[in-house]
């Protein structure tokens, strides 16, 4: 969202696998705060191999991590 411009974080494990994404995102009167999301599985989609298991979370990389957002993708269309 302009004029925002966030530093977004992808850790790639020695496979080619994403692990995490993440980046710091405003909350209001707390400022910025790191959020990110663990891929905790893969799945392949015909063609495509995509994250398939997502968990989200405020704080992320820290100890008050935790998750307030998980998801499970099931099936994907091209």
């Amino acid at each position: 969202m302009p004029p925002e411009r966030p530093e977004v974080r992808i850790e790639i494990d020695a496979e080619g696998s994403i692990r995490s994404v993440s980046a710091l995102r405003w909350r209001g009167e707390r400022g910025y705060v790191p959020c990110g999301c663990r891929v905790l599985a893969e799945r392949r989609f015909g063609d495509y191999v995509v994250p398939s298991r997502l968990a989200v979370g405020w704080w992320f990389g820290t100890p008050r991590y935790a998750p307030f957002f998980e998801a499970e993708i099931l099936s994907a269309a091209t």
